[in-house]
């Protein structure tokens, strides 16, 4: 819809219809103009020579600058075209001012270089150009004019929407998601495209319901077909439930929340849990404060919900017959955090509990400042004697024996009721001095800055009834958890997935057992090694070739970057120092070794070299060693040519100084 009362629309129309006849005058008086200097140059005689001839080239480039001005004409009509479908940019209108003032700057400088050489004929060819150019400014100012209106027209959303496609067009080239922004979804939306987007959001579902499985087992050491079960109960009831706030994710959360605070692995059945979770995340009650009020609502039936929605219906009831507006949510707040032992003297029902906080709020306090009071009237000797001390200071008659009796029997709303009405305790304290208010407070056990605080409530009680509104108690609860417009659309989204969780559970146990096989493969210790010697096999061949490789590049960098001069050579250092470090990372993979023996073992050790990697067998041992062989070396030869002497030695054998035979070699002789 378009802004302001048409005004806009109908100058728009009028500066639409004048760029027509301003174009339109502008594009017959170029051809025109270009027509008849054509004729004229061509038509031309008695050029004989050359400053003549010159002078006709030069003429002929200012009728081809006329005629490029005519065609520039054409450009401005398009854009005039494109701001009247709405399509225009501030970029368009900028580049064709740009252009403008392009052509206006060569037309000055022309006639800057030519001064004093123009004939008349191209001064009027000069003229001509300026006067088109001139024509052309007053177009363009139209239609930037006509721009402005066309956007006045629009609508914040509809500049909005238009910048979102054009942002659309430049990260999408194939017009898909522009299409969506504009609503076409028949031109895009394909059975396999939805197919997609399900099988993302299956795919989604499967990884949170193993999350979720994964929680319960963590927080309840339940097994995992149990987690199971209870995931897919849970999952139902959220479902089931009609409420767009209550979702799976916030069913498993309320679970191990209420599972924390009350050390029970139990879903406790019918509502439990959504009120759990709403109290937490709508009213946003502390953990502990939500668990006692939902575990106390459960104690009364299965629709929780039910019951404290009666519960926020009777404090606004006593509200509306007193005629104070009183807080109702923190009166809720109030039965949620109060002592075990007053919800156990009220039956642990919320509704009771309510009406007394109510009546401890119209008091001015709250539950347990009402129950401090009922301990102190209860302790007889003390308290009787407060009393009389109060009297003989306040010179009042003061009788709190029904108010004793309301104690003794935990009548709360009643023993609120009868201190409330007693106006003259809560006067006299107001008005007396130190003495005389700290024996008030004293007569009903309490101190004088919590008396203080209880009147100062009340005094804020009368002025709220001044300007009471009626509480409508009926829904009250429910307009609590009230949620914005924004807040509810992603809600909703929220509760769509509760279905696709349900076909994501199914899978969900398919994914753990790929995972646990997965995990327990890795576990062993032989898949380990592999994968290990695999990986520094690989790294290694990689330093290797990348070694090998080095020189060369060191050159090929140092001559490519010689020709910038010292920049250069700066750069190449700096390419060759991140080489050798690449280098240098991929190598200290490795250790070293000279000489070394390795133990035997199948696939534990793999030999990389350059033609691959070799897996040795578990009976074979590594022997490394420089020269083993013998052909590198003098070292061998010489050891063996001595051993050669040794045993092709020849000698005599004697006995007793008598030769008795000669020996051939070490293991042969001759016996004389």
């Amino acid at each position: 819809m378009g802004l302001g009362d048409g005004k806009a629309k109908d100058e728009a129309k009028e500066i639409n219809k004048e760029l027509g006849f301003i174009l339109d005058a502008v594009s017959s008086l170029g051809d025109q103009l270009v027509g008849s200097f054509q004729d004229a140059v061509d038509g031309a005689s008695e050029l004989g020579d050359k400053v003549d001839i010159v002078g006709k080239t030069m003429q002929r480039g200012l009728v081809a600058d006329l005629k490029q001005s005519v065609k520039n004409t054409e450009s401005l009509i398009d854009l005039q075209s494109k701001v009247t479908r709405g399509v225009a940019t501030q970029n368009d209108l900028s580049k064709a001012q740009e252009k403008m003032a392009l052509n206006r700057a060569r037309l000055d400088a022309k006639r800057l270089v030519l001064s004093g050489q123009l004939t008349k004929r191209q001064k009027t060819l000069l003229a001509q150009e300026e006067q088109q150019l001139n024509l052309q400014q007053e177009a363009l100012d139209g239609i930037k004019d006509q721009n402005i209106q066309q956007q006045k027209n629009k609508s914040l959303v509809e500049l909005g929407s238009e910048s979102a496609k054009r942002f659309a067009s430049q990260i999408d080239k194939s017009g898909t998601l522009t299409s969506i922004l504009e609503g076409k979804f028949a031109d895009v939306v394909t059975i396999s495209r939805l197919g997609e987007l399900s099988m993302l959001a299956i795919g989604k579902a499967i990884l949170a319901g193993s999350e979720n499985m994964a929680m319960l087992s963590q927080e309840t050491g339940m097994s995992k077909d149990q987690a199971l079960a209870l995931s897919k109960e849970l999952n139902q009831s959220a479902i089931d439930s009609g409420n767009v706030a209550y979702n799976t994710t916030k069913a498993h959360k309320a679970f191990k929340g209420l599972t924390a605070e009350t050390g029970l692995t139990a879903e406790f059945g019918g509502q439990t849990l959504e009120t759990f979770s709403m109290l937490t995340s709508k009213l946003h009650m502390a953990g502990d404060a939500a668990s006692s009020l939902t575990m106390m609502a459960r104690m009364q039936g299965e629709e929780t919900e039910k019951v404290l929605s009666d519960t926020v219906a009777t404090a606004a009831a006593i509200a509306n017959q007193a005629g104070v507006g009183i807080n109702l949510k923190g009166v809720l707040s109030d039965v949620a955090s109060v002592s075990n032992s007053i919800k156990v003297s009220l039956g642990s029902n919320p509704e009771a509990l309510a009406e007394a906080a109510a009546n401890a709020a119209l008091l001015g306090t709250n539950l347990s400042g009402v129950d401090a009071i009922a301990s102190s009237l209860l302790d007889f000797e003390q308290s009787i004697k407060n009393e009389l001390a109060a009297e003989m200071l306040l010179g009042k008659d003061l009788n709190f024996e029904k108010a004793r009796q309301l104690a003794l029997s935990n009548d709360l709303v009643g023993l609120s009721e009868e201190l409330l009405n007693n106006e003259e305790l809560t006067n006299t304290f107001a008005t007396g001095n130190r003495m005389q208010q700290e024996a008030a407070a004293a007569a009903i056990g309490m101190s004088r800055d919590a008396m203080a605080d209880m009147v100062m409530k009340q005094q804020m009680n009368n002025l709220s009834a001044q300007e009471f509104n009626a509480i409508n108690g009926e829904g009250a609860y429910e307009r609590m958890q009230a949620v914005s417009a924004q807040e509810k659309l992603g809600l909703a989204m929220d509760k769509m997935k509760d279905s696709v969780s349900q076909i994501g559970l199914a899978f969900a146990p398919f994914i753990d057992g790929l995972a646990k096989g997965i995990s327990t493969l890795l576990e062993y210790k032989p898949v380990l090694v592999a994968i290990g010697a695999l990986m520094a096999g690989l790294a290694a061949r990689s330093a290797a070739l990348a070694t090998i490789n080095f020189a060369a590049a060191v050159g090929k960098i140092f001559s490519g970057m010689a020709p910038l001069g010292p920049p250069g050579i700066a750069l190449a250092i700096g390419g060759v120092a991140a080489m050798a470090a690449a280098i240098g990372g991929a190598a200290s993979v490795m250790g070293t070794a000279d000489d070394m023996i390795a133990p035997a073992g199948y696939g534990d050790r793999i030999l990389s070299t350059p033609k691959g990697s070799i897996a040795l067998n578990n009976q074979d041992s590594i022997v490394a060693g420089t020269n083993l062989g013998g052909g590198g070396g003098n070292s061998m030869n010489e050891t063996n040519a001595l051993l050669n002497q040794i045993l092709n030695k020849e000698g005599t054998v004697k006995m007793n100084a008598t030769s008795v035979g000669t020996a051939f070699s070490v293991n042969s002789r001759q016996i004389q």
